[in-house]
């Protein structure tokens, strides 16, 4: 994390802080009941989540968040002319 901010992702900073983010594999290992209904939970929810999770985390920076951060606070921002 010793980076600008445009160079560090979200998903740098939830590593750093916490480890993966993404979730766990839930697969029962092969031939032991439940193997299917795990690999199917795997394959179409679990990795897909994960998958999306990384489509926004690697490509949201520090700088983002600043940039909407500076955007959001401008906007709640009143002005009174007298």
């Amino acid at each position: 994390l010793n980076d600008a901010p445009e160079y560090i992702t979200v998903a740098d900073v939830l590593q750093a802080l916490d480890g993966s983010y993404y979730i766990e594999d839930v697969r029962v290992p092969e031939g032991e009941p439940g193997y299917e209904i795990s690999d199917a939970i795997q394959e179409l929810v679990v990795e897909r989540i994960n998958a999306k999770m990384d489509e926004v985390l690697l490509h949201l920076t520090l700088a983002d968040l600043q940039e909407e951060y500076q955007k959001n606070i401008g906007a709640g921002t009143l002005m009174y002319y007298i």
